[in-house]
């Protein structure tokens, strides 16, 4: 069974797909085990896949494909290759309606003076965030997109960035406390 799969990315993103003399493509083709084909006039592309065990390697592929098109590196997105890590999608237009000028301030909120927001979000999280275009899209295990995005809504919503700092630095704070807890238990069984 031959698994197709038809995409499009913003053409500015095209280069990062396709990385200096193709060597990203050819990474992505190699480790999932698929053929993409890309349109670089158009921002088109085939995914392909001939066996049914690459299939799933295909839906990964389509999934870093994807988080290229959202702005990350094709180093951060081949994270993605690992099992643990997902990609969350947040439409920042859901905060602010039509309007630009509030998706420029709502962008600059996440972003922060000098990438000094998104910093310390990735940090405290240990995610990768990018926002692209009238999205942010993070990179990480489940539990810490959870955070993520909780913090990417509390910034979206208007809440106080010292706020934000503090919910991220008590969740990282609570993870410790509970890996501790957890190491102690399995100590003592």
């Amino acid at each position: 069974m031959d698994y197709q799969h038809n995409l499009r990315i913003p053409l500015q993103r095209i280069g990062a797909l396709l990385g200096k003399g193709g060597k990203a493509k050819n990474k992505i083709e190699k480790l999932c085990d698929v053929e993409i084909i890309v349109d670089s006039k158009s921002g088109d592309i085939l995914l392909k896949s001939s066996s049914e065990p690459e299939q799933f390697n295909a839906l990964k592929a389509t999934d870093i494909i994807i988080a290229i098109g959202r702005g990350f590196s094709s180093e951060k997105a081949l994270q993605l290759i690992n099992d643990e890590v997902i990609m969350e999608i947040v439409d920042l237009r859901d905060y602010t309606g039509k309007s630009t000028d509030a998706l420029t301030r709502i962008k600059g909120r996440i972003i922060g003076l000098e990438g000094k927001t998104r910093k310390i979000l990735e940090e405290l999280t240990n995610t990768n965030v990018s926002i692209y275009g009238y999205s942010a899209t993070i990179l990480g295990s489940v539990i810490d997109v959870k955070v993520a995005l909780e913090a990417l809504h509390m910034l979206a919503s208007g809440k106080p960035h010292r706020a934000v700092y503090r919910y991220l630095e008590g969740t990282k704070r609570q993870s410790k406390i509970d890996r501790l807890k957890l190491w102690e238990d399995k100590e003592v069984a």
